[in-house]
């Protein structure tokens, strides 16, 4: 934990890659050499859609909602992924990434259970405050919305909304377009209600919800 989370309010969980950073990849020997060599880009119009929520979340406290942010890029990336999220997103409350290096990254491509890893994460901090409200924000890669899914199913009562952003942009459009179809990821959410996740394009489009009211719409 990087600061103190209050034990009431709400917890903000989002994935990193393809998420909040553009990195136009869905490989993960494309995304190291994409962090070595290049400057990290915000995703369009995310900064500004944070901020929103940050804002609309206080709690009668005062209290600013707490920011997990989850990555399965190798811990070798934490330097370069901080600096990137002082610069464009809300401070970290904690920062957690996978626990392969950059050395074994090759190894285990294709092998790593990214879907367990991020599950994993928030029920443990759902242990330790089961008073939060979460939002849940993640992109249609790398499993985020089986995940967020499932962890609806077991935390119905605390999940506001599941939003997720559409693969794009990246150079492999016919798996990008495998994770963008509407038939899979309505799938994924066959359990949860249609009014608790939103698929999005561009934060444009969720300029009208209050994320405080458990509505998604």
């Amino acid at each position: 934990m990087l600061e103190f989370v209050p034990p009431s309010g709400s917890l903000v969980v989002s994935d990193v890659d393809d998420t909040i950073l553009e990195t136009l990849i869905l490989s993960n020997r494309e995304m190291l050499a994409h962090s070595l060599k290049n400057k990290h880009k915000a995703a369009s119009g995310m900064p500004q859609l944070y901020e929103r929520i940050s804002a609309q979340l206080h709690d009668r406290d005062g209290h600013k909602p707490a920011w997990l942010y989850l990555s399965g890029s190798p811990w070798g990336l934490q330097p370069f992924l901080m600096d990137f999220l002082y610069a464009y997103y809300p401070p970290p409350s904690a920062f957690v990434l996978s626990d392969i290096s950059l050395r074994s990254l090759r190894e285990t491509a294709g092998t790593y259970d990214l879907k367990s890893y991020k599950q994993g994460q928030v029920r443990e901090y759902m242990r330790r405050l089961p008073g939060k409200s979460l939002v849940l924000i993640g992109d249609a890669t790398q499993y985020d919305p089986d995940s967020y899914a499932a962890l609806y199913e077991e935390y119905p009562d605390n999940v506001l909304c599941i939003l997720i952003r559409e693969a794009q942009g990246s150079s492999a459009r016919e798996k990008e377009n495998a994770q963008n179809d509407m038939g899979r990821l309505r799938t994924a959410f066959k359990n949860v209600p249609q009014d608790r996740w939103r698929v999005f394009r561009h934060p444009s489009e969720l300029v009208h919800i209050d994320f405080s009211s458990k509505k998604c719409h």
